[in-house]
């Protein structure tokens, strides 16, 4: 006999177009197929050589962030609720920031063609016969299906691409992580980042104190509470 058993409620129909809500053919990957498509995407951009301003965006080095981190505070940034900055005054990151930048400087890697946009948001899944264009996973998350007219692009966005030290998009990418799946996924994403890209022999692919110093950075450059993503790549 089909139907409703009886005293359950019918269940509601499914509109394509909710917030939140899936059809099985648009189920995205599960969250480590998320943070491992991230971090791959990353390194195969970063592997990208030899940058070329031009095409990859500006040159951005540690001074050159540095002063964009000190207009950002000048133009009345604070850190967001939530951010692991939450609580230090803004002139006081700005002084750790200072303090570090040559010790960062020294300890640069060779510059890359980085993405700034490094997040889950800003991702172009494959696209199915199927999909809809915008996915919805959770009220954190947004996924987009790359359009058919870009079909090796892993990134939509490239507004704040820029030739710069690799960690400026690990920083990025490592906050998204800790937002959207929390602090325990994030030493997966930077396997997985390692494992991909190409490096020499004995050459550690992620510094942790080139992660701390862009982390600052990223938290004050790259914070995108005032942007809406659009809805097609």
């Amino acid at each position: 006999m089909s139907g409703t058993p009886a005293g359950d409620p019918p269940a509601p129909r499914a509109e394509p177009d909710a917030p939140g809500v899936l059809t099985p053919d648009d189920l995205p990957p599960d969250p480590g197929a998320l943070v491992d498509l991230l971090a791959r995407a990353l390194a195969r951009r970063h592997d990208r050589l030899p940058p070329d301003p031009p095409r990859d965006g500006p040159e951005l080095d540690p001074s050159d962030a540095l002063d964009r981190a000190r207009h950002a505070v000048a133009s009345g940034w604070t850190p967001h609720a939530g951010s692991p900055f939450e609580r230090v005054e803004p002139a006081r990151l700005l002084d750790a920031l200072d303090a570090g930048v040559e010790r960062v400087r020294s300890r640069s890697n060779p510059p890359v063609p980085t993405i700034g946009r490094a997040r889950f948001a800003n991702l172009a899944l494959p696209r199915s016969d199927i999909a809809e264009p915008l996915v919805a996973t959770a009220a954190n998350i947004r996924l987009h299906r790359r359009s058919a007219g870009r079909p090796s692009a892993p990134f939509r966005l490239e507004d704040r691409a820029a030739v710069a030290d690799p960690h400026r998009d690990l920083a990025v990418a490592a906050a998204d992580v800790v937002s959207t799946f929390g602090p325990g996924a994030v030493p997966a994403f930077l396997d997985a980042y390692s494992r991909t890209r190409r490096r020499d022999q004995g050459v550690e692919v992620v510094d942790p104190i080139l992660l701390d110093w862009w982390s600052m950075i990223a938290a004050i450059v790259e914070d995108d509470r005032d942007h809406h993503v659009g809805e097609e790549a």
